[in-house]
């Protein structure tokens, strides 16, 4: 789980998946924080996955092409991904 540079408190994993590029509050501080939208690892994890999906696959083929790309999702949101701190009020654009 990434942590918060202002309190070192956890992250959940679904703020490094969605949203990327809006500021949101963390949960321990209420510092805003934000992910960069250069992290399209969710993007690129659905066009691995409709590449290599089975064409008319099980359940368990399906799962055999998703379980990877989901722990692959996981460890990099773990390890490569890092918050960053946002001025409250000012747009993450400028």
């Amino acid at each position: 789980m990434a942590k918060c540079p202002e309190c070192g408190g956890g992250v959940p994993f679904w703020r490094s998946q969605w949203a990327l590029g809006k500021p949101f509050p963390c949960k321990n501080c209420d510092a805003s924080l934000q992910y960069d939208r250069q992290y399209a690892a969710p993007l690129i994890a659905l066009g691995i996955y409709y590449l290599a999906k089975p064409a008319d696959g099980s359940f368990v083929q399906h799962l055999a092409v998703l379980a990877p790309l989901l722990l692959g999702l996981l460890a990099y949101s773990f390890f490569g991904m890092r918050p960053r701190l946002v001025q409250s009020g000012s747009s993450p654009d400028s």
